[in-house]
């Protein structure tokens, strides 16, 4: 009876119903759903929650007022809707792998940047930096990278002339 069940969801197999995965075999796609979901939490620095923990040291290194770094803020928070679009564009024409490496990079670069920035003007393209990229372009890419591997998956069995996959 073992050779009737279904390798993926152990239930009896169907006819017309594929295993997806051979046994000790890990699904790729579950890669691909860690790694956008360390994407999505990589972009913590970005993000309001962990940023606001960090205002009154930045008022104390920087000089400036509450008002003033909000409004920055707010700035930053116009920079990540239009990172969105240029990311995404970005991420349809070359793929979401790969501008996935690069949207960390350039994150990382605007971490270090943030700490290093002393001045207004370094504080504000450190900020523009990392609310772009982490509170935009970070998580928005994760969730393409989920979309184009699940949403050519099928396109997959198609070509090998699988009939149906079910998950």
């Amino acid at each position: 009876m073992a050779a009737d069940r279904d390798e993926v969801s152990g239930k009896g197999a169907s006819p017309g119903r594929v295993a997806v995965l051979g046994e000790g075999r890990v699904f790729y796609g579950w890669i691909i759903v860690g790694i956008a979901m360390m994407a999505t939490f990589a972009s913590g620095p970005g993000q309001s929650y962990l940023f606001s923990v960090f205002i009154d040291p930045i008022i104390a290194d920087t000089g400036m007022s509450r008002t003033e770094i909000s409004t920055l803020y707010a700035g930053g928070t116009f920079v990540s809707a239009g990172m969105v679009m240029i990311v995404s564009r970005i991420a349809d024409r070359r793929g979401p792998r790969l501008t996935l490496a690069l949207v960390g990079f350039g994150f990382g670069l605007a971490c270090f940047g943030m700490a290093f920035a002393s001045g207004w003007l370094l504080f504000s393209l450190a900020l523009a930096s990392l609310r772009g990229l982490g509170q935009g372009a970070l998580p928005v890419n994760g969730t393409l990278l989920i979309a184009a591997y699940f949403t050519a998956l099928p396109a997959l069995f198609r070509q090998r002339g699988v009939g149906r996959a079910e998950f």
